[in-house]
């Protein structure tokens, strides 16, 4: 099964490049082991270059739910221009609907979950090469690639992943750079695994 080889390597991955490794990683694995329902609230903050001399902030606040790895709900908190914009997919009938506040649509659209699935599954790979390396501690996971030097030579900024965990759960994501004030935050206000997700649906 697709899912359950991308976990597999996912595991994989981290456990062959681990520097130094953690508790925490290992709690995280086997907490998300086998679940198929999830319920996220998140908070995605952006800090990236609009130009040459001025930056573009951005805020999100959004909760997630995921029923059976199949039916996703996604409902926006903030901004305010966009709060209460929700779009809910099932992904047997097809159907996506999006709503707001006067306002529904109904859409039977084909969401490429198998195409996102078979993408993790070759960033995935990419990860096992010996071009990355992954970094393990007590409360976060940090992946850069270890060509850092070549890639700024050839005017390539070198991105870092760090995943922070606490309690067996992902608490944040962030994307930055060594050498910008450039990032992308996700925190992770909320996880819940095995989470009645019915409701949302």
């Amino acid at each position: 099964m697709k899912f359950k080889r991308i976990f597999v390597l996912f595991a994989f991955t981290f456990l062959l490049n681990t520097v130094i490794i953690g508790n925490a990683l290992f709690d995280l694995i086997e907490n998300i082991a086998g679940v198929r329902d999830f319920f996220f609230k998140i908070q995605v903050q952006s800090h990236v270059k609009a130009n040459e001399r001025d930056y573009s902030d951005f805020l999100l606040t959004a909760s997630i739910a995921i029923r059976n790895l199949e039916d996703f709900y996604f409902l926006i908190e903030e901004p305010e221009e966009f709060s209460e914009l929700s779009f809910t997919y099932y992904s047997r009938t097809k159907r996506l609907y999006s709503r707001f506040p006067g306002y529904e649509d109904i859409d039977t659209i084909e969401l490429p979950i198998e195409a996102i699935v078979n993408g993790l599954d070759t960033v995935l790979k990419i990860l096992e090469t010996p071009i990355f390396t992954t970094k393990i501690d007590e409360k976060t996971v940090t992946i850069y690639p270890v060509v850092a030097s070549l890639m700024k030579s050839a005017g390539i900024e070198p991105v870092i992943l760090k995943i922070g965990l606490s309690d067996g759960k992902i608490s944040t994501v962030q994307i930055f750079t060594l050498d910008s004030d450039e990032y992308v935050r996700i925190d992770v206000l909320q996880m819940i695994v095995n989470a009645n997700v019915d409701r949302y649906f």
